[in-house]
């Protein structure tokens, strides 16, 4: 493709190549008809998660997505409408050329005309969208520093420090205890993100630390109470009872296949460079 015309779009590059045609309404029904789905954004008029078929970065997302009320269709970019979920490099080398993923990193979130990754960023755009990140700068100045705690805690998870997961419990019951709304929820008197981040992440130790799992709920009733809470709530309640949701970490053989995508992370070959001179942001 010519640099001058490196920003169109693939389709206004195909309709252009093909302006000598005289039916240009042909042209344009030849090219929907080729890439109704596997062009940007075609699949349907949801957002898209392009992942693997497991939990991983995906699963707080997933768990957002279903709080705030966002139907979305499991698809890889690029692929048929049939491709549910990564199993080849090659799928996900197309992404990276596409330079979809500002770090080449999925989940791939495709909302509202954005590409988003990073899953920290995907639920900081559902809060806003959905205003679930507090109703006053006081509420979200709250919101925001019980999310950095909450990212250490699942940090600490990872790494099976349970002297810090314990810490990080009862700071969290502390945190329920001071709201000054005087409610089971973190911030004021509703579900924030806050709610989906800590769930996930109590969650986490529930499946990885299951040795934890009692004492956690049993020292902190407060937050026994607010895990249960979301638990209960019909939106978290379909999606966990639903076939988008996976046990802990996938289903079978799903590291085999991550580790088939990007084989180099687990030290296997080189990391390929950049793929793409452009982050698209936008589609």
């Amino acid at each position: 493709r010519p640099l001058a015309l490196t920003n169109m779009s693939d389709k206004d590059f195909f309709l252009q190549a093909m302006s000598s045609s005289a039916d240009d309404g042909a042209a344009a029904a030849d090219y929907d008809d080729m890439y109704s789905v596997a062009a940007p954004g075609a699949v349907v008029d949801k957002p898209t998660l392009t992942y693997w078929d497991g939990q991983g970065n995906a699963e707080l997302i997933r768990l957002m997505l279903a709080a705030c009320g966002e139907e979305w269709v499991d698809h890889v970019y690029g692929e048929p409408a049939t491709s549910q979920y990564l199993t080849t490099q090659d799928q996900f080398m197309k992404i990276s050329k596409d330079g979809l993923m500002a770090f080449d990193q999925v989940p791939l979130l495709r909302i509202d005309g954005l590409n988003l990754v990073q899953k920290y960023a995907c639920v900081a755009y559902l809060a806003r969208k959905h205003n679930m990140c507090g109703n006053t700068p006081q509420e979200m100045a709250r919101a925001d520093v019980l999310m950095e705690g909450l990212r250490d805690m699942i940090q600490a998870v990872m790494g099976k420090k349970d002297e810090a997961v314990t810490r990080g419990l009862g700071f969290l019951e502390r945190a329920l205890r001071s709201n000054p709304a005087g409610t089971t929820y973190f911030v004021g008197k509703g579900i924030t993100f806050v709610e989906i981040v800590s769930f996930w992440t109590l969650s986490n130790i529930k499946s990885r630390r299951p040795e934890m799992a009692d004492d956690m709920f049993s020292s902190n009733p407060l937050l026994k109470a607010n895990y249960e809470l979301i638990q209960s709530s019909p939106r978290i309640q379909a999606y966990l009872n639903s076939d988008k949701a996976f046990p802990q970490p996938g289903k079978p053989g799903y590291m085999d296949r991550v580790k088939a995508t990007i084989p180099w992370v687990f030290g296997e070959g080189k990391a390929p460079g950049q793929q793409s001179s452009v982050w698209n942001l936008s589609y």
